[in-house]
């Protein structure tokens, strides 16, 4: 895996405080090169060692929860910790889950299963809804991921930092598995814009960094595809979309927002602005999820589109991390893509 191999190369040339200072220095002018200056944002590559479902194809799984609801939100349980509604909610994730994990089954099977040229993978990214998930029951999501071998982007439910501030985030789950076991990989990406309905109950705006994942790269391509995500009202933030434009190939969107029509224009102006594939995987309660590309001919550019509101519901598509990742400038598609905007320099 492309990660062990990194780190384990890094550490073996750090043998004085000089070294180490070296790769330091060498660190700092990375992430400098990387800093988002629109948003003012720290970015932070976390390269991983994530095979992909077949060689250069993602397959990529969103799921819309039904649970929670808005309103199940309140200034005296803004976390949703009342222990009624902990097992209704926990219970939810877990069927939602199920169901996941039969859908893609049933998916996996219906392409010829497992074979010498396609790994055993059932996804290689499972995304859900913004504050789906309590922190107490991320168990249940290293359960799927360990049976489908994905890496995972969902909300979590309000959380108290040390300190007392109650924060909106997302989480990135990731699997890293070594000859010596599996373990996890957790990173958080906070929200920087919260409602008007979560500063009511006391949530302030915490975002102090970008994550982005960059998977191992395929052969001719000077790095991997890159994955970063934002939180429902952060990604109207059209400073951190001029910062990912270049960064990021593909922009994951974790929501929970009733106003479907504003957010299905927005992700149809980004997927051609940042000129890559944007998902958008907003809460059953008003559904509307959806996934976009910046191909030429309509019925190629809406990948993916969950409609009505009131409905779980979950959405299974394949993406080709040629079409807008580092090896676009070189590779041969079939579908007709539209030209990229203006300032576009992701490709050189």
């Amino acid at each position: 895996a492309r990660m062990e191999t990194k780190l384990v190369e890094m550490w073996e040339k750090i043998q004085s405080l000089e070294d180490l200072s070296r790769r330091i220095n060498q660190r700092m002018k990375e992430l400098e090169k990387l800093y988002g200056r629109a948003s003012e944002l720290p970015i932070y590559p976390i390269i991983i060692g994530h095979t992909p479902h077949q060689t250069g194809i993602l397959r990529v799984a969103l799921a819309q929860t039904l649970i929670p609801k808005q309103q199940d939100f309140n200034t005296s349980d803004p976390c949703l910790n009342r222990l009624a509604y902990r097992s209704v909610h926990r219970n939810h994730l877990s069927t939602v889950c199920s169901l996941i994990l039969s859908q893609s089954k049933a998916q996996h099977a219906a392409e010829g299963g497992h074979t010498e040229d396609k790994p055993a993978a059932l996804a290689d990214l499972i995304v859900l809804p913004e504050l789906s998930v309590h922190p107490d029951d991320v168990w249940i999501l290293k359960r799927l991921s360990d049976t489908t071998k994905a890496m995972i982007f969902f909300g979590l439910t309000p959380i108290e930092q040390t300190g007392g501030d109650i924060v909106n985030t997302a989480c990135w789950l990731i699997p890293d598995r070594r000859p010596t076991g599996r373990s996890w990989v957790i990173r958080k990406q906070g929200k920087g814009h919260p409602t008007d309905a979560e500063k009511k109950c006391e949530i302030v705006a915490w975002r102090p960094y970008q994550v982005v994942i960059e998977l191992p790269k395929l052969e001719g391509s000077e790095r991997g595809y890159r994955i970063t995500g934002a939180i429902c009202y952060d990604a109207t933030d059209l400073k951190l979309a001029t910062d990912m434009k270049n960064v990021s190939d593909l922009f994951v969107i974790a929501a929970m927002n009733k106003d479907v029509s504003t957010f299905d224009n927005m992700v149809a102006a980004l997927q051609f602005l940042m000129y890559q594939h944007v998902v958008l995987v907003n809460t059953g309660e008003f559904g509307g999820s959806t996934v976009q590309a910046p191909f030429l001919e309509r019925h190629e550019k809406v990948v993916t589109h969950l409609h009505g509101g009131g409905q779980v519901g979950v959405s299974i598509f394949d993406i080709d991390v040629t079409d807008f990742g580092p090896g676009a400038n070189f590779a041969e598609s079939s579908r007709k893509k539209k030209t990229p905007p203006a300032n576009f320099s992701r490709f050189k």
